[in-house]
Order: structure tokens, then sequence, then C-alpha cells
């Protein structure tokens, strides 16, 4: 039983508490004052002056270090379609509902951004016309490093195709930890699940990529908008959270085309393999030297279950 104060327990969560109140007190609410007269089925609101569940704490989340991304993304055992997922969600930093409905006429190469208007509804299985909130309507920049890659998996791709089709949610935490895994990657903080510490999760790419701007040190004001985020202080939390890593995890953003062409040739490694020839040239570019060496090493098998 998690409880969220000394009064009250509930059989999971305080935030899943939280938001169940949420949901039903909204629900009275609509049903005795809605703007759509049509859902009006009671004269009082019998949720009116309910005091809502105690909050409890707030559990640490995870992100990666980019050696552990490079390691998954490198790893054969990895299939080739959650390997890319995981380098548009860390890179672009987007949420997984965001990334669900970009098309690629929403990726403008020659300004180099990225245009979030829209998010995925999972339930109806089409595009929304707003993210998350009126801030989530923004411009994200296409990371150097990244450009390579969108440029080989757009080839050929029509203008109104989805960037990437994400597989059902049931799958996206305990595939990505399962990845980790085989990857080799053991860091104890991203498998533990206890009453301050949450394991690492889907979602997290995007905090990944959050850290990694404020690691490398950009503006905090500047990523809140790139991110989305309404309030500097969810940002605020990704610079105090930096801090202690800062100059301790290597580059940020690191080369990932090689890695992504250098997999085993296993599933739909067409599109990266013929788009990296024509992208090696760009993506030296943007590679700053001494830094190819480390991340070739990465390639070939890895240890974990088939």
């Amino acid at each position: 039983m998690a409880a969220d104060g000394p009064k009250r327990s509930y059989p999971f969560g305080w935030k899943r508490a939280w938001n169940v109140w949420a949901v039903f007190t909204s629900a009275c609410k609509a049903a005795s004052r809605s703007k759509n007269k049509t859902l009006r089925v009671r004269a009082d609101n019998p949720c009116a002056g309910i005091e809502p569940p105690d909050r409890g704490f707030k559990r640490k989340t995870q992100w990666l270090y980019p050696a552990e991304l490079l390691a998954v993304v490198a790893c054969n055992e990895v299939p080739d379609r959650w390997a890319e997922l995981y380098v548009l969600l860390a890179y672009t930093y987007l949420r997984p509902n965001e990334l669900a409905a970009l098309q690629w006429k929403d990726v403008d190469f020659d300004m180099g951004l990225i245009d979030v208007t829209k998010a995925w509804d999972f339930d109806a299985a089409e595009a929304k016309p707003y993210p998350k909130s009126a801030a989530g309507v923004r411009k994200v920049p296409i990371e150097p490093a990244l450009v390579p890659v969108l440029r080989a998996l757009a080839k050929g791709q029509s203008p109104t195709a989805r960037v990437v089709t994400l597989p059902p949610k049931e799958a996206w935490a305990s595939t990505l930890r399962t990845h980790l895994r085989r990857a080799g990657v053991a860091r104890t903080a991203l498998f533990e699940n206890s009453a301050t510490v949450k394991h690492v999760r889907l979602y997290d790419l995007r905090a990944t990529g959050i850290t990694w701007r404020t690691l490398r040190g950009d503006d905090a004001r500047v990523i809140q908008r790139h991110a989305g985020h309404e309030k500097y202080t969810t940002t605020d939390g990704y610079v105090r959270e930096a801090e202690d890593y800062r100059g301790k995890i290597g580059l940020v953003f690191p080369p990932i085309v090689d890695v992504l062409a250098g997999r085993a040739a296993s599933t739909n490694r067409s599109a990266i393999d013929q788009g990296v020839k024509t992208s090696k040239k760009v993506a030296k570019n943007s590679v700053p030297k001494g830094i190819r060496t480390p991340v070739t090493a990465l390639k070939g098998p890895c240890p974990g279950p088939g």
C-alpha cells in the first residue's frame, strides 16, 4: 500500500490518486455546470468542497549518459526501429506523443528546425491539433549530429508521412530496460524502482536530451522554449540536476549516424546505410576532432539474451 499521508492510503501511488480525483471531480462538475448543456444531468455538484488527495514525495527520474545511449544504439540485439526511436527521442527531446504525430513536412532541413504543432492521440489513433499545452507549439533546433540520420530516414518519404510509428505504449518502459541490459548498461539507478526512485522509462529519453543541453551550457530560458515547458521551474529542475555532472560524462549529442549504419544488416538498414554514404560529409563536419574513434569502438556484438 502506498501512503500519501498519515490518514489516507491507496493501493497505488499518490500521483495516480490525484489524477483519479481530478478526472472524477471534473466529470461531476461538468454534470452540473458544463457549457455544453446536453451534459448537465444534475442540479448540484456532488464533489463540491471535497479536498484532493494529499501529495506525496516526487520520485527521482532518470536520464542516460551519452555512452549509455550509444551502447544501446550500437547493440545488434536491439531491433533497428527501437534503436532509431531512441535516437530521435533523445536528440529531439520531444514527448513521445509529439514525435508520433511528427510528419516529414514538419522537418525543415534548410532552417535546421522541427516544427511541433500537434500530438498523437494513442486512444483515437490520430493526431491532435496541439501538443500538451500552448507552450508545446514550438520550434526545436535539429542537432548537427542528427541531421544525417534524419536525411537518410527522409529519403523517398512523402511530406505527409509520419517520421516514426511508435510501438504500443505498454511495451515502452520494459522494452527500453531490456535493451539497456542487452547492451551491457548496468547502472543501478536506471533499474531501481522504489519509494524515492523511478526506474528508467521511454519518456526519460526526453529528459536525457534536455539534461544534455543544460550540460552543454545552453541558455536555460532558450531550453525552456525549445522543450515546451510552461513554467521555468520545470526547466530549472534539469539545470540543477546537471550541476553535479558537468564535465564528467563526455560529449553530449555525440555523432550517431555511423553507429546506426554500423549495426548488423538485419531488418531495415537500407535507409541508414544508403543515407550515410551521402551524409558522411555533413556528419564529419559536425564532429569534433578525436571523437569518432570511441564511437566506432561501440560497434559489434553486445552481451545479453536474444
